[in-house]
């Protein structure tokens, strides 16, 4: 998983790359991004994508730093 940036035209919106194709993540309904669309850097190339976050719920709180942080994203 990669985060970029921030979506050049609206700068609350922000970007990641799954498998090599670039996002940017939009309509968060607390669970997953629901209105999201891909792109290549000059123009939008899909949109209406779906991506949902992936945690990291491995051990507790207290062993693992990492509890409940995002580690990846995933088209669903």
């Amino acid at each position: 998983m990669k985060t970029n940036n921030n979506w050049w035209a609206d700068k609350t919106i922000r970007t990641i790359e799954i498998d090599d194709i670039e996002y940017a993540l939009n309509g968060w309904n607390g669970e997953r991004y629901n209105d999201c669309w891909a792109f290549d850097g000059t123009e939008i190339t899909g949109e209406g994508i779906v991506i949902e976050p992936i945690y990291n719920f491995e051990g507790d709180e207290d062993t693992n730093p990492d509890f409940g942080q995002i580690i990846n994203y995933k088209i669903v």
